[in-house]
Parts: structure tokens; C-alpha cells; sequence
């Protein structure tokens, strides 16, 4: 029983570690960068991919990159490279007290390249 047991608790990793490695890469993709205002001052910069999927940048976008997109006044067209990552974070909207809420959820994206499509 415990044998079974055992192999069942293993069959059930080894399934979830194969989903958790099954996420999209990108390559030379392109999309847009929409600012996302999460409060006064403070600002989410979420990549909108041609195939319509948003995700989050895991790490900071580069200043140049986010006085661009600020500059847009609907999005700024990219063209990036990269790998969505398991893990998710929530994108925030401003309520009128200058608090803020959840809006949606969505992946973040390991960026390796993204620069301003021409």
C-alpha cells in the first residue's frame, strides 16, 4: 500500500513539473506596451503580444523604454523575445480615493530582448 502510494504522490510531480515547463517562448514577437495607472504616480507597463495574451515583465523595463511607452498615448509598438513564466501577479487600476484594486491577473514574462519596433 505504501509502494502505491509513493508511486502515485511521484506520478502526480512529475506531471505538474512537466506543466509547469510547457510555457510559451517568443521570439522576435511583436506587441505593444500599454501603462497601466496602478495610483497616483505609480504605473504598471503590461506587454500586450500580437496573439492578444498580456504579461507582466519580471524584472523593471529600462527607463528609456518606460518614458516612451508614457509619451504613447495608446501603446508603444515592440518587438521582444522572451519566456512566460509560471508565476502571476495582478494588474492594478486607481479607485477614486487614489487606493488601488485588482483589475486582472496575468503571467509575468522573463524578457531577454524588447526594444521599440521601427
Amino acid at each position: 500500500m505504501r509502494y502505491l502510494l509513493l508511486l502515485s504522490l511521484c506520478f502526480s510531480a512529475c506531471s505538474f513539473l512537466a506543466k509547469e515547463g510547457n510555457y510559451e517562448k517568443y521570439t522576435s514577437a511583436t506587441g505593444e506596451i500599454k501603462v497601466h495607472v496602478a495610483t497616483r504616480g505609480s504605473y504598471q507597463y503590461v506587454l500586450y503580444a500580437a496573439d492578444g495574451q498580456r504579461y507582466l515583465p519580471a524584472s523593471p523595463l529600462a527607463d528609456e523604454l518606460k518614458a516612451k511607452a508614457l509619451d504613447e498615448e495608446s501603446a508603444l509598438a515592440v518587438i521582444f523575445t522572451g519566456t512566460v513564466l509560471p508565476e502571476k501577479a495582478d494588474v492594478l487600476i486607481s479607485t477614486p480615493t487614489d487606493g488601488s484594486v485588482k483589475d486582472f491577473e496575468v503571467h509575468k514574462i522573463l524578457l531577454t530582448s524588447i526594444e521599440v519596433s521601427k
